[in-house]
C-alpha cells in the first residue's frame, strides 16, 4: 500500500498542488493500533494493552512522524508561497 499526503494551496494569485510519499517506516504509524483493558484478552487477541509499554511506544512514534511530516509540508509551504515574489519588479530567481 502506497501512503501519499498532499497539500493543495490556492490563493488569488494561483494553484499549487504538492504531494509527499511517505515512507513505509512511517506509514506503519498510520496503521490502526488495537487496544484491550484485560491482559487475558489482549494476550489471546494479539492486541496491546491501552496504557502498556507498546502502545506508548506506537503513540510517541506516531506523534515524531507527525512531526517530521509537518516539516516537511512547512517547506513545501513555504517554497510555494516564494514563486510568486519579485524584488525590484522582476522574479526573484533564489
Amino acid at each position: 500500500m502506497k501512503l501519499t499526503l498532499q497539500v493543495n494551496l490556492k490563493n488569488q494569485y494561483g494553484h499549487w498542488c504538492g504531494a509527499i510519499d511517505i515512507p513505509d517506516l512511517y506509514r506503519r504509524c498510520f496503521e490502526p493500533l488495537k487496544t484491550c483493558d484485560d491482559p487475558l484478552i489482549a494476550w489471546m487477541s494479539g492486541d496491546v494493552m491501552k496504557h502498556g509499554v507498546e502502545a506508548k511506544i506506537v503513540m510517541k512514534t506516531r506523534e515524531d512522524a507527525a512531526e517530521i511530516l509537518a516539516k516537511e509540508l512547512a517547506d513545501f509551504i513555504v517554497t510555494a508561497m516564494k514563486k510568486d515574489d519579485t524584488h525590484n519588479g522582476y522574479r526573484k530567481e533564489d
